[in-house]
Formats: structure tokens, sequence, C-alpha cells
């Protein structure tokens, strides 16, 4: 059951607890959500949500409310100022074959394979690879959204879900092809989505939770300079 409504000084809308579960990023801790009761109205309106640290999944969005935790850390890329390092550059060289495309969410058959696979291969317990949870939580959207996709010789081997608001991209989620590891296409795909801002006059992109303590979310930090949001609710730059 959820609690009643709660709400911070600093919110753009009232929000709703929902129930503890264990953390998929920290063992032995319980991780909660508080979800937004309405959006608020325009892209202005999404844009201030991000700011205020929610993510949106489907058609709900949400933020971490995990009691004293503060592990969880909403982290952005300012576009201009990037400047990627050697093992960023080599990932975008190893995939300067593939034939990238940006356009408008299509869940498929063949979209579904790759992330049923990708997900089978992380064994997060995060999404189940049920059909109707992926189109539900990825291709079901109240803002503006893009996907995009890399091929090879035809084969699809990436497909990232980003929502669009007037000044930035939001990485929602990204699934890639387990049997290419050694191309890094992690690495390739938050350079392709900052090259996309850039082409839009954008001024970042934001990729979600960094998760202090978490082995799989410490690859964002690599991404400099980058920005952090603080309890107080500004974005530190870490360079």
């Amino acid at each position: 059951m959820s609690e009643p409504l709660n709400r911070r000084a600093d919110e753009p809308t009232p929000t709703v607890l929902g129930p503890a579960h264990p953390c998929p990023y920290l063992p032995a801790r319980d991780a909660r959500f508080a979800y937004a009761v309405r959006m608020p109205d325009g892209a202005d309106g999404f844009v201030r949500l991000l700011d205020a640290g929610f993510r949106r999944s489907g058609l709900y969005v949400y933020r971490t409310a995990c009691g004293a935790c503060r592990a969880c850390r909403p982290l952005r890329l300012p576009v201009d100022d990037f400047r990627p390092n050697r093992s960023q550059r080599r990932a975008l060289a190893m995939n300067s074959d593939l034939d990238i495309r940006v356009g408008r969410p299509a869940f498929d058959p063949e979209r579904l394979d790759l992330f049923q696979r990708y997900l089978a291969a992380r064994h997060d317990g995060q999404m189940s690879g049920d059909a109707e949870e992926i189109e539900a939580g990825l291709y079901r959207s109240p803002v503006d959204t893009l996907e995009l996709t890399a091929r090879k010789d035809g084969a699809l081997k990436v497909v990232g879900i980003i929502d669009a608001a007037p000044s930035l991209l939001s990485l929602v989620y990204c699934a890639f092809d387990p049997a290419e590891k050694r191309r890094s296409l992690g690495a390739a795909f938050v350079q392709w989505t900052l090259a996309l801002a850039s082409s839009l006059g954008m001024s970042h992109v934001h990729l979600g939770y960094w998760v202090d303590g978490s082995d799989t979310m410490h690859y964002k930090t690599r991404f400099r300079p980058h920005e952090v949001l603080a309890d107080d609710g500004t974005w530190r730059r870490v360079d």
C-alpha cells in the first residue's frame, strides 16, 4: 500500500510514497520511491521534475525516497564541455561501422528480442523481460520521446529510449547486444546522445542516477566534466 502524500519544499508536484523493496544496487538495503501525483504542464514542467531528482518510467515519474540513504544522485553532462577520455574515444572508433538512426519509438519483436537478451545477461532483476512490462515502462510516455538505434549489416545492436525537452535529453533505458561486449556500446551510446544533443542546441544530457558504492553505476562518473544534484537542489560540477 502506498502512503499519504508527501511533499518536499523544493518539489514541483505533490508525491505519494510507494512500498519499500530490496535495493537493486546496494546489498542489504531497502529502496523506496516517491511517485509524482501529476505531471506539470508542458516541457518546462518536465525539466523542473528532472532538476528535482525525478526520473520517468512509462507514464509515471518518480524519485528515490530511501530515508537516511542518499547514495542515489542524479547526474548530468554539460554538452559543450564534455571531453572524451582515451577509452571513450576508442569506443567511438570501434563502433564507427554501425548505422546510427534516431526516430520515434517503435516497439516490435526485434526490439523485444534485444531487450530480453540484454536483461538475461545482466541478471539484476530490475525488469523481468516481459513484453508488456517493457512496452509500458519504456514505450508509453507522456513527454516527447526518441529512440536511438544502431545496426551492423541490418542486425540491431543497440536500442535506447531518450526523453527530450527544449534544453536537454534524458536517457531512460538502453539495451545492447550482449554478444558484443568488446565494442563498449554503452560508452558509445552516451557519446552518440551527446552528439545528438549538441546538434539540437541542447545544454545537458541527463544520465539518470549515479549510485555511490555501486559498481554497475560507476561508469557514469567517467564522463567528465559532469554535474551531480546536491541536497540543496543545486548542481555541483566535477571536473
